[in-house]
C-alpha cells in the first residue's frame, strides 16, 4: 500500500513537472510554501499541485500532510524538481541518439552564440532519416542534443569539442554524411576551417553551407552599395528612434496623417512579407530566389514610376 501511495504522488508530480516544462513555463515563484495564503503567488508548480487536489483525493490528502506536518517528505523541493527536469532530459536525448544510431547516416549542424550568463555554447543539431517499415513512410528528421560549452572559438579547439561530443554520444564520424555551419572562416575557411579538418578525417562528410546565411550576406552587401537604399534604411531607423524615446511622440504615430500613410503602405508591406517568407522556405532555391526579388524590384520601379 505504501509503495503503491508514493508510486501515485511521484507519477501526479511528475506529470504536473512535465506539463509546465513542455509549456516553457518557470515553476517556481519568488516564495514557496503551501502555509501561504490563497492570495499568495507560489509559483506554476505549486499552483498547478493546488489546483489539481481540488478534484484528486490522492494529491489532496498528500498536500495536507505536508501542510500539518512542515518536516514531512514531500519530494516537492526545487532539488527534486530539477532532479526530475533532468531524468527526462536524459531520457529523450537517450531516445533520439538510439533513433539516430537505428538510422546510422547522418548530418551533423553545430553554430555557436554566447548565451545570457556571457558563456560561449555551441548548440549541436543532428539531421537524419527515420525508416518505419510498418507504416511505410520515411521522413527526415532534425534533432537537437543540447548545447556544448566551449572556452576557445579556433577550428582546431572546436573539431577537438564535436570529435569529444561525438565520442561521447557513442556515434561514429565515419558514418557522417554531411557538415553544415555558417559561413564564417573559422567554420567554412576551404584551408583550416571546422569543415576541412572535419573532411581530412572522412571525406565522405560533404560540407553544405547554411543558403539562409548566404543569402543574408548577398541581401546585406548589396543594399550597401546602393545610396538610395543606405539613406532609406537610415531614415527609417532615425524616425523610430525620435519616437520611441518618449510616449508623447510615440503618441504621435496614430494621428490620421500616418495612419493614413500606414494604410498606403501596407499592400507594399503585405508584398515584402510574402517574399520574406518564400525566402525562409527550406525549398526555396537561389534561383527562385532571385526571380522574387526582381519581381519586388520591378514592383518597386514601377510604383516609383507612377508616383512621379
Amino acid at each position: 500500500m505504501v509503495v503503491q501511495k508514493w508510486h501515485d504522488i511521484l507519477t501526479r508530480i511528475l506529470h504536473c513537472i512535465k506539463f509546465l516544462a513542455t509549456q516553457n513555463l518557470a515553476l517556481r515563484g519568488h516564495r514557496e510554501s503551501l502555509q501561504l495564503d490563497d492570495d499568495s503567488n507560489v509559483g506554476n508548480f505549486l499552483g498547478l499541485l493546488k489546483l489539481l487536489a481540488i478534484f484528486d483525493p490522492v494529491m489532496k490528502e498528500h498536500l495536507t500532510s505536508v501542510e500539518s506536518h512542515p518536516g514531512f517528505t514531500s519530494y516537492l523541493s526545487p532539488g527534486v524538481q530539477n532532479e526530475f527536469i533532468q531524468m527526462m532530459a536524459s531520457t529523450v536525448r537517450q531516445s533520439l541518439l538510439r533513433s539516430i544510431r537505428k538510422a546510422k547516416y547522418y548530418g551533423l549542424m553545430f553554430d555557436s552564440t554566447p548565451d545570457e550568463a556571457h558563456r560561449e555554447q555551441m548548440s549541436e543539431v543532428v539531421r537524419y532519416v527515420e525508416v518505419d517499415f510498418e507504416r511505410k513512410t520515411v521522413r527526415v528528421r532534425e534533432s537537437f542534443l543540447g548545447f556544448i560549452h566551449i572556452s576557445q572559438k579556433d577550428a582546431e579547439s572546436l573539431v577537438e569539442d564535436i570529435l569529444k561530443q561525438l565520442e561521447k554520444d557513442e556515434m561514429e564520424l565515419q558514418d557522417c554524411r554531411s557538415q553544415c555551419y555558417d559561413n564564417t572562416a573559422v567554420m567554412a575557411g576551404h584551408r583550416s576551417g571546422v569543415h576541412q579538418r572535419i573532411s581530412e578525417k572522412n571525406n565522405l562528410a560533404v560540407f553544405v553551407n547554411c543558403d539562409n546565411h548566404s543569402l543574408n550576406l548577398v541581401g546585406v552587401h548589396a543594399a550597401e552599395q546602393d545610396t538610395m537604399m543606405v539613406t532609406f534604411s537610415g531614415t527609417i531607423e532615425t524616425l523610430y528612434v525620435v519616437f520611441s524615446r518618449s510616449t508623447q511622440c510615440w503618441e504621435k504615430l496614430k494621428t490620421p496623417c500616418l495612419w493614413f500613410l500606414s494604410r498606403s503602405l501596407k499592400p507594399v508591406l503585405i508584398r515584402i512579407d510574402r517574399i520574406q517568407k518564400r525566402l525562409q522556405d527550406p525549398s526555396m532555391n537561389f534561383h527562385d530566389a532571385a526571380l522574387d526579388l526582381k519581381a519586388l524590384r520591378d514592383h518597386f520601379d514601377d510604383e516609383r514610376s507612377l508616383g512621379q
